[in-house]
């Protein structure tokens, strides 16, 4: 007796199946991208994202948002969407000014917001309705918690970097940073410039990474490729679990930023 296939069957399953790998992936997807929307600092850059409402709480779209600060080469700006959410990603680490602007609205601006390297700062803001060109300044406030991420890292900004009693070298700062052992002990700057075995957490040597502006620079190992130039950085970072994309495995990350121009001259002897 010949058989005949089902049209209830083995193939109404594959189709119900494949509907749910698609409703899956939709979700993976929706997921996925929330997440890079959220976290969009790198490992020598900064972020800023947040929303915008008014009094009332509901979302203003079309809000102008504007960052402006002596490390960038001129300005920054980003149109609130539907929601009110804006984001300002790659920024280099440094103090911003932000100004919120919307016709019928008075402008809202923060000043001195410290952003550090790999941090996602969220800035939310509150308009308030005026029939008079006005502005509203908050002065500090810079957002403290970076509420997208969970490694472990200290951050040396150029003031630290210039206060800390050190030899002035990467190790004196790893030897500053929570959770890090070195393996000799620097006294008085006695091995300044030295490169000194360290771990954390039980680390590997082969397992650390130090880069600058985000390139690797090691010689095939955990060790510097070259002696560092302590004065020439801007902010270093110190990371030691947790760790983003730019480190696939456990160690210790150090992201080493470099000092560069503005849109204003400046310089010290």
């Amino acid at each position: 007796m010949p058989c005949h296939a089902s049209p209830h069957g083995g193939g109404g399953m594959t189709r119900l199946t494949r509907v749910w790998m698609g409703v899956w992936l939709v979700v993976l997807c929706t997921v996925i991208s929330q997440d890079v929307y959220a976290q969009s600092a790198g490992a020598t850059t900064t972020a800023i994202d947040g929303t915008v409402t008014d009094d009332s709480g509901a979302a203003l779209p079309g809000v102008t948002v504007t960052a402006t600060s002596s490390v960038l080469q001129g300005t920054r700006t980003a149109l609130t969407n539907e929601a009110g959410a804006y984001r300002l990603p790659q920024l280099p680490p440094g103090d911003y000014t932000l100004a919120y602007e919307l016709q019928g609205f008075a402008t809202m601006v923060r000043e001195q917001q410290r952003l550090g390297v790999g941090f996602n700062a969220t800035i939310n803001v509150q308009m308030q309705i005026s029939t008079l060109e006005e502005t509203l300044t908050v002065t500090g406030e810079a957002p403290i918690v970076d509420r997208t991420a969970s490694r472990i890292v200290t951050n040396f900004d150029a003031q630290k970097l210039d206060s800390l009693p050190n030899a002035r070298d990467l190790w004196s700062l790893l030897a500053a940073s929570p959770a890090v052992q070195l393996q000799r002990v620097d006294v008085g700057g006695s091995a300044a410039g030295t490169q000194t075995g360290y771990a954390a957490y039980e680390t590997k040597a082969d397992q650390h990474r130090p880069m600058i502006e985000g390139m690797v620079m090691t010689e095939g190992t955990g060790a510097a490729g070259f002696y560092y130039d302590y004065g020439s950085f801007e902010e270093v970072s110190v990371g030691t679990g947790s760790h983003s994309a730019e480190m696939g495995w456990p160690g210790v990350a150090s992201a080493l930023v470099s000092k560069s121009g503005g849109n204003a001259y400046h310089g010290r002897a």
